[in-house]
């Protein structure tokens, strides 16, 4: 509903939309932008068969507002349409900023949804089966011995969705770490159950903790079966399932430790400009939102960063490169604007060779093979509990994957194309986040937020867990430094050397919260200056 408010918003305003244009390229010279390379979906629309169109955009000003790398996790609660553009930004020189931070939580794996809120107030039952389904078991009973407790761990799951390193030792995420088991170590599948009351055959609510008995009293649910209690808190939430295929009140719902998202990105400024002049990062691409995610940062990092973003361009940008006589210094032709003949002939080599990618194979293709791989892989080694040795060698197998890329990666027909090109993408985002997370470890980075370090001499939140889950909190150790990485790629005049490419991490303190002056005359004529209002 938002995307569609913003669209009608755009027609109103009559900005042009180039509409099936997939970014394949971000052009850049010297530290500075000079365009964009697209792949034109539509193409072959009234021309002959197998068509494929490249468009280039030339441009002063890239504003990325492309989302997290949401194609980088098999568990993922992210539309599968989301797949983002951070490997082409890093490609491109743009630097990430912790990449190590994410968000995971439990969410229903079709349709993808955060099994969050009244889901979990509603207090389902969990249930684990082998992978074809049988062998049906309360696998939490293992773990509470009183009902009345595991009603209250899965009660604050609603509020408390997230997976959280402070919350293991006896609170609510110890029931990720329990899924966790079920489905990645165990190979089992895991549902939630709105039909039957977990622990027993009724809830006795008057031995429920007070936080959650006191909610539920409010709500007027304390009686009956979590579908009953579902519909009577939050019936949208049952119709949302019914919508998409899932009766939750004759069906169980499958559930996993899903990537929700990345709180880590690109690096910018206060002006929300990457170390690339003219490329701006915008929304969850842009790594601004902190370690845990708290209120409001998706809010500062979208909208405000979008409009500190368009305030540089228009009124700091622009203005220094009009002359005297309201042009452009560079070519200019209609509304474009070119960079110098050199620039454009460096970027058109390089477009060139991005578009060779799309050599045709008599054979089948293996691409849909190639993204399951890496997806699992990513999943398995960098989600919610990590450790050196798994990341080493997911890393390892990605930049494998990278060397023999344009071997491997062949399409049969060019319909294939733009998914040829978000798996190149897909590939160099996990190559600089998962050498992100082994230098963090490095450093001697512990958990924190929704990741779990696995320390093997250090202690388990329970004897009952299983051993990947010893590990020893950061205690703010890197509380106070930033992680920046960058993507290193030799210029040996080869088509994507990845042999020789490497990941290099620095670390800085973090900014200072600025000391500004709120009195109010002072702030309005600095807007008003920084307008160029008189």
């Amino acid at each position: 509903m938002m995307t569609e408010c913003l669209e009608r918003e755009a027609g109103e305003r009559r900005i042009p939309v180039l509409d099936h244009m997939q970014l394949v390229q971000i052009l850049v010279q010297e530290g500075k932008l000079c365009g964009a390379l697209c792949l034109h979906q539509e193409a072959g629309k009234g021309k002959a068969p197998g068509t494929c169109e490249f468009v280039l955009i030339w441009c002063r000003n890239l504003v990325l507002a492309t989302g997290g790398p949401a194609g980088m996790y098999q568990d993922s609660v992210y539309p599968a349409s989301q797949l983002g553009s951070s490997g082409l930004a890093f490609e491109a020189g743009i630097r990430g900023k912790n990449l190590t931070e994410w968000q995971f939580g439990m969410a229903s794996l079709n349709p993808r949804w955060n099994v969050s809120g009244t889901y979990m107030q509603a207090l389902p039952r969990f249930v684990s089966t082998g992978r074809e389904g049988g062998d049906e078991r309360e696998f939490l009973l293992d773990y509470f011995q009183d009902p009345a407790q595991l009603q209250l761990a899965i009660f604050l799951k609603g509020y408390q969705w997230p997976f959280d390193t402070s919350k293991i030792w006896g609170g609510s995420s110890v029931l990720d770490l329990l899924v966790y088991q079920e489905t990645v170590l165990k190979k089992r599948r895991v549902f939630l159950d709105f039909l039957h009351n977990p622990g027993e055959d009724e809830v006795d609510f008057i031995r429920l903790p007070d936080e959650a008995r006191s909610y539920l009293e409010a709500a007027g649910a304390c009686f009956g079966t979590p579908i009953e209690r579902l519909l009577r808190m939050n019936e949208p939430a049952v119709s949302f399932y019914l919508e998409h295929g899932v009766d939750l009140r004759r069906q169980m719902l499958e559930i996993a430790v899903c990537a929700q998202h990345n709180n880590g990105g690109l690096a910018t400024d206060a002006h929300w400009q990457t170390n690339i002049e003219g490329i701006y990062a915008v929304g969850e691409v842009c790594g601004s939102h902190g370690v845990s995610r708290p209120g409001g940062s998706a809010l500062n990092a979208g909208q405000v960063g979008a409009v500190r973003a368009a305030e540089h361009i228009v009124f700091v940008r622009n203005r220094k490169q009009r002359d005297a006589s309201g042009g452009f210094r560079e070519g200019m032709e209609g509304n474009a604007v070119y960079p110098g003949e050199t620039a454009r002939a460096a970027c058109r080599e390089r477009a060139l060779e991005r578009a060779e990618l799309l050599s045709l194979s008599g054979e089948r293709s293996h691409l849909g093979e190639i993204w399951k791989r890496a997806a699992a892989r990513m999943s398995a080694a960098a989600g919610m509990i990590r450790s050196e040795k798994l990341l080493s060698r997911a890393l390892e197998e990605t930049e494998e994957e990278l060397v023999h890329f344009q071997e491997r990666a062949r399409i049969s027909n060019l319909s294939q194309a733009g998914m040829l090109y978000h798996l190149l993408d897909m590939l160099i985002a996990q190559k600089v986040y998962l050498s992100a997370m082994l230098d963090y470890i490095r450093r001697g980075g512990g958990s924190r937020g929704s990741a779990l370090y696995t320390c093997p001499d250090a202690d388990k939140p329970d004897d009952r867990l299983p051993e990947c889950c010893r590990c020893r909190m950061d205690g703010g150790r890197l509380g106070g430094l930033i992680q920046e990485i960058r993507l290193e790629l030799p210029d040996t005049g080869k088509n994507m050397d990845w042999e020789n490419s490497v990941c290099k991490a620095d670390w800085r303190p973090v900014r200072p919260v600025p000391d500004a002056d709120s009195f109010f005359e002072t702030q309005w004529k600095a807007f008003r200056d920084r307008r160029g209002i008189s």
